[in-house]
């Protein structure tokens, strides 16, 4: 069939399918190159995610313990130092939980993230009268007050952060598993495609090389006759 075809035309072909299949082996690693930086991308981004919210919860507590600094100091000064210090929080744990909300995409990390903001409402809207009625000596209400919106509102913000937290890590987990299957799946191609490649490559040496050595021996051998006399 290809007994025909020039000599040159044979090299181009033959190289034509090698470099071919080299374009795919280079597309199929930049694709999964891409995958890979994507996936990276995602994993960085849950990870600021779990330390924005290990840092807002860290603040909460200490809010939380601001209750019993309260309690246990007498000084005015000391007690007005530790109020005055619930600004600082306030913002710290209003920053990080922004910069999560930014950061949500799927419905059910949307509905946590309304949820930990409709408790940690309710509970900084609580505090303040808390410390208005233990400050005035008014402990019996304010243990009331207390065990009526503060103790249940801090808890359903922490329970919150726990179910926050909990999906960040199942998310974490799914990326790495998925990582893993494509760096297996790409693993597995490169090797068919590489195999493919040699091949190939065999089979067009040895056709490109018996299309030239046959015709070439053929007028070896006519030379020698034509030089020993023969006709």
């Amino acid at each position: 069939m290809f007994s025909n075809v020039r000599i040159g035309v044979r090299l181009a072909l033959g190289f034509g399918l090698v470099l071919i299949i080299t374009f795919v082996i280079g597309i199929v690693g930049i694709y999964n190159a891409t995958r890979f930086a994507g996936h990276a991308a995602n994993l960085a981004s849950n990870t600021k995610g779990a330390v924005h919210l290990a840092d807002a919860q860290s603040a909460l507590w200490q809010l939380r313990y601001g209750f019993l600094q309260f309690m246990t100091l007498t000084s005015p000064d000391e007690r007005k130092q530790i109020t005055n210090e619930e600004a600082g929080l306030y913002l710290q744990i209003e920053s990080k939980l922004t910069t999560i909300e930014l950061g949500q995409r799927a419905p059910e990390e949307i509905a946590v993230a309304e949820e930990l903001r409709k408790a940690y409402q309710q509970y900084i809207e609580a505090r303040p009268k808390w410390f208005q009625l233990y400050g005035e000596g008014r402990i019996e209400e304010a243990q009331e007050w207390r065990s009526r919106t503060t103790t249940p509102y801090g808890a359903a913000t922490l329970s919150a952060f726990a179910k926050m937290m909990d999906m960040q890590r199942k998310t974490s987990e799914r990326v790495e598993r998925d990582v893993l299957a494509q760096i297996e799946a790409t693993r597995s191609a490169l090797i068919v495609l590489l195999g493919l490649a040699l091949a190939v490559g065999v089979a067009i040496a040895y056709w490109i090389t018996r299309s030239i050595v046959a015709p070439l021996g053929f007028a070896v051998g006519v030379a020698k006759r034509v030089a020993t006399g023969e006709k």
